[in-house]
């Protein structure tokens, strides 16, 4: 009995086995059409509409689906193989079945500027080996990186230069100096790249250094000079100083290939300025020039209606300087202007000005943005006379700009005031005008 048990349950495992690995070989009435490199099998045999209406349709499909995955698996094993690392592999053919894609295919990149002109003069890349001779060495090393040829920084003894400090250590500058260069071209890695984005970069400014060369106390000069209010324009050179370098504005060249019409058309309107007799005029300034001469016309001719106007009505009261002074309250959001006239009498007078002093003797308020407004008593320091009616100067806060010189007076010009009373002009630290009035002396 226990015989028989044994035998059968070695023919039960025999046929459990027998179910699992089922034959290889798959009959069809029309054979498959397959596309290994796409690893795509397709069935055009003919499928009963009882085999799928059943309750044994389940059952059905995956043994068409098993049939149709070991044909398919027997195609592949029909192409060449070979070992690799323990391991028999199949080598795929290329697919012939396009395939459809989940997203359209990248579009090619426009050739750079670069690329153009090289294609153009047909100019080949050509690659950089990565190996030198190292002749300390004596073999073959990378041109840079790890294990570089040349590596001065795995010296174990460096010579110290004359002219340096015997205390200090030349390993720590190596390396302080191997650390700039790689931060200084990192910086100029992403300067690259911003400038491929079109990407404003700022400025670095002046880095400071330990030793100075001229280049760098040259420009540092000129910075310091453009720092000013009036961006060094009245900057006086210091002695044996030379002009700086590479002031001007920086020419912009056309593209060697592509589109030509802007340049053309350049060319075109320069042929038509040179061929023609009239200058070209630029309406615009023009306009400007003649309004800003009408304005100061006009400035300079209500000065003069109101000087008249003032010395007619107080010519038969007094015989002294009449100063003019104007201030403005303000009070529930509303100006007041209050106009105070001082009889100064005949007296003495002192002030604390220069030659290029002046006293304004006419108020004016800008029609421009880069003229100066000017109140009555203050005083203004005259920085450039280069036209006749129209001046440059600095008032007492800094504030720069032009006005008319109708209004303005010097200091020295008052000698009107002649002595005769106990009062006299002086100039507090703030550059106002102070009137000091002790007697007041009217015929």
């Amino acid at each position: 009995m226990a015989a028989c048990s044994v035998e059968e349950l070695l023919a039960k495992a025999e046929q459990d086995e027998a179910e699992k690995l089922r034959s290889v070989t798959v009959h069809k009435e029309l054979d498959l059409e397959f596309d290994v490199g796409n690893l795509l099998a397709c069935d055009k045999n003919r499928i009963e509409s009882r085999d799928l209406g059943g309750q044994r349709r389940d059952d059905f499909l995956q043994s068409l689906a098993r049939d149709n995955t070991q044909l398919l698996v027997n195609e592949i094993w029909k192409q060449p193989t070979e070992r690799v690392e323990e391991a028999i592999v199949a080598k795929l053919p290329e697919p012939t079945t396009p395939l459809p894609r989940e997203k359209p295919p990248p579009k090619r990149k426009p050739p750079t500027k670069w690329e153009q002109f090289a294609k153009l003069k047909g100019i080949q890349k050509k690659k950089k080996t990565n190996l030198v001779w190292d002749e300390n060495a004596k073999e073959w090393k990378r041109r840079w990186g790890y294990q570089r040829a040349r590596d001065d920084t795995k010296d174990w003894l460096v010579e110290v230069p004359e002219t340096a400090d015997p205390n200090e250590d030349q390993f720590a500058k190596r390396v302080k100096a191997k650390k700039e260069r790689v931060a200084k071209n990192e910086l100029n890695r992403l300067r690259n790249i911003a400038r491929a984005q079109k990407i404003k970069v700022p400025g670095v400014g002046l880095t400071p250094v330990a030793q100075q060369s001229k280049d760098d106390l040259s420009r540092a000069v000129s910075v310091a000079k453009h720092s000013t209010a009036s961006v060094g324009m009245f900057q006086d050179r210091l002695p044996k100083e030379k002009p700086p370098k590479n002031t001007g504005k920086r020419r912009k060249f056309g593209p060697l290939i592509g589109d030509f019409s802007s340049e053309r058309q350049k060319q075109l309107e320069l042929l038509k300025i040179m061929d023609s007799k009239r200058p070209k005029l630029d309406i615009t300034k023009a306009v400007n020039k003649q309004m800003r001469e009408e304005d100061r016309e006009e400035a300079a001719a209500s000065a003069r209606r109101e000087r008249e106007s003032l010395e007619e009505s107080l010519a038969p009261v007094c015989k002294c300087q009449i100063f003019k002074m104007q201030r403005i309250y303000m009070h529930s959001h509303e100006h007041f202007e209050v106009f105070t006239t001082v009889l100064a009498p005949q007296g003495r007078y002192r002030y604390r000005a220069g030659a290029e002093k002046m006293v304004v003797v006419h108020s004016y308020r800008p029609h421009w943005p880069d003229e100066l407004e000017l109140s009555l008593g203050d005083v203004i320091l005259v920085l450039s006379k280069h036209e006749e009616e129209r001046w440059f100067g600095r008032r007492q806060h800094g504030q720069q700009g032009y006005f008319p010189a109708s209004c303005v007076m010097e200091l020295s010009q008052q000698k009107s005031l002649q002595t005769g009373g106990v009062g006299f002009l002086e100039l507090d630290p703030d550059w106002r005008l102070k009137v000091w009035m002790c007697q007041p002396l009217l015929i």
